[in-house]
């Protein structure tokens, strides 16, 4: 088998595809190659870690019949990148090795066998839509900030992807101390329209990384896969099965308190704060009065910290203490940089909320101000 193609749409793919296998933890060899199979006038570029699947499809001129190899996926990713662009690149299977020549350059790349590739079997799709690259960009920047990297809880490292009366779609994800929920309306749907999944973390984080300015995503759910296809470029994923935690239970419906900031100002003194936050919970302690904030924060090895910045808030004094790194997470997943955070109590969930964003939900949770400034033990 030999195949040319341009040294674009080879990139392109390598990329995409190594991409998804670099975080993985997957000590099968063959997983650590992607597989090129090439057939007619195309070759699709294959890599899976057994929970996630990515494909790329290019144009290829192939010689000697169909074929399909394997490549170490990082290596190959590496030098593609550092070929002259806009040339011609082949790849020439020789038995146990690749040959890829461009130019006056020219590798030989040792392969695994491509029969002991997992083979990907795709579910039954249940429902299907599409979403407009844009406004899935937007969904997922809204939540993915929310799911944690890596929690003993499952189901918490996706995200809860819901249609809702077959008019909306909605995600929503949180680890417990952020939480953060989107809806959009989305057109026609065919199939079942009431769905409710969880969508692995990282999956959504590779789509993101390759969604373009134009077109849409196509995106098919079933029993136990969910599949996004845009351009020549498929991601499957299997779900992850588990109860989602009952989000709107935790979401107070009631805020005697609401504090209107400025993004740019409010997140500048949380960061000067967290200078000297405490290492442990990185807490710092915001107390609102006569529309102004001020801002505190102490640790016994590095010193303190005491500043002041503007802000709408006329009703009683009130102190609340939280994560810094954590709030400025939540004030920088919004487009827009004024925002109101709705205070029920110094322990509550707190709604940030901002009006030019109302299919916005971020709740955060405040540290408890006893053990803001509970002394440290000797231990500690």
């Amino acid at each position: 088998m030999e195949l040319t193609l341009e040294q674009k749409d080879l990139a392109q793919a390598t990329l995409i595809v190594a991409a998804l296998l670099k975080r993985s933890a997957n000590t099968m060899p063959v997983l650590s190659n992607l597989l090129i199979e090439a057939e007619d006038d195309h070759a699709s570029f294959i890599g899976t870690d057994m929970e996630s699947h990515a494909r790329v499809r290019v144009p290829a001129q192939v010689k000697g019949g169909p074929g399909k190899v394997t490549l170490p996926a990082d290596k190959l990713s590496e030098l593609v990148g550092l070929l002259p662009a806009g040339a011609a690149v082949t790849l020439k299977d020789e038995g146990g090795q690749v040959v890829l020549t461009t130019e006056a350059t020219q590798y030989r790349l040792v392969t695994l066998p491509a029969d002991d590739y997992p083979q990907w079997h795709p579910d039954t799709a249940s429902a299907r839509f599409h979403v407009p690259h844009q406004q899935m960009r937007k969904m997922l920047d809204a939540v993915l900030y929310a799911i944690p990297q890596r929690d003993h809880r499952r189901v918490l490292n996706g995200a809860l992807m819901e249609i809702r009366n077959g008019e909306a779609l909605r995600l929503t994800a949180t680890d417990g101390k952020k939480l953060s929920r989107i809806s959009e309306p989305i057109g026609e749907i065919e199939g079942d329209d009431q769905v409710r999944v969880v969508v692995p973390g990282k999956l959504l984080g590779e789509l993101r990384r390759n969604l373009a300015e134009e077109g849409a995503v196509a995106v098919e759910v079933g029993s136990r896969q969910a599949a996004f296809h845009f351009d020549n470029v498929e991601y499957r994923t299997q779900l992850i099965e588990g109860k989602y935690p009952d989000c709107d239970a935790v979401i107070p419906k009631d805020f005697p308190f609401t504090v209107r900031i400025n993004h740019d100002r409010f997140k500048l003194a949380a960061r000067r704060a967290g200078i000297t936050s405490d290492d442990k919970n990185k807490s710092i302690i915001l107390k609102f009065a006569d529309n102004s904030c001020d801002f505190s924060s102490m640790a016994a090895d590095v010193g303190a910290f005491a500043g002041r910045t503007s802000v709408e808030y006329d009703g009683n004094p009130l102190e609340i203490a939280f994560n810094f790194q954590l709030l400025v997470e939540t004030l920088d997943s919004f487009g827009h940089p004024d925002i109101e955070i709705r205070i029920k109590s110094e322990q509550a969930p707190c709604l940030f909320h901002c009006a030019a964003e109302p299919q916005r939900e971020c709740v955060l949770m405040p540290i408890k101000l006893a053990d803001v400034r509970r002394p440290p033990t000797d231990e500690e």
